[in-house]
C-alpha cells in the first residue's frame, strides 16, 4: 500500500501506518466493540471468528468503513491475496497452539487483530 501511495501521490507526504492505518484500526475496534457480546454469545470453547472489513479511502485519505463480513472470502484471486490469505491462515493457526490460548482469544480479540502490524507492512508493499 505504501508503495502505491508513494508512486501515485506526489503532492502529499502520506504514510500508511501513520495516516491511514490508525483510522482503519479505530473503525475495526469500534465495530468489534459494538457487537462483542453478540459474538459467540454461548462462549463455545475451541472456536473463533474471522471477520473481513472493506474500506474506501477518499482523495483526502479519509478512510470509510464500507462493510464488515462475518464470512469473508478467502479465495486466492490476485497476487496480493496469494500472499496475504495463506499467511493469515498460518498466523491464525499458529496463534492457537493450546486450548488455554484459544480460551483467551475473546478477551484478547482486539490485541490479536492489530499485533500483526509488522507482518502487514510486508504484505501491503
Amino acid at each position: 500500500m505504501q508503495a502505491f501511495i508513494d508512486k501515485n501521490e506526489t503532492n502529499y507526504k502520506i504514510n500508511f501506518f501513520e495516516d491511514i492505518y490508525p483510522q482503519i484500526k479505530e473503525m475495526v475496534t469500534e465495530a468489534i466493540r459494538s457487537v462483542f457480546l453478540q459474538i459467540d454469545s454461548g462462549r463455545r470453547k475451541n472456536t473463533f471468528e474471522l471477520f473481513g472489513f472493506d474500506f474506501m479511502i477518499d482523495k483526502n485519505y479519509k478512510v470509510y468503513l464500507i462493510e464488515a463480513n462475518i464470512n469473508p472470502c478467502l479465495e486466492i484471486s490476485s497476487k496480493f491475496s496469494g500472499k496475504f490469505i495463506p499467511t493469515l491462515i498460518d498466523n491464525v493457526l499458529r496463534y492457537f497452539k493450546s486450548e488455554s490460548q484459544l480460551t483467551q482469544f475473546f478477551s484478547h480479540l482486539l490485541i490479536f487483530l492489530f499485533q500483526k502490524e509488522a507482518h502487514m507492512k510486508y504484505c501491503l508493499k
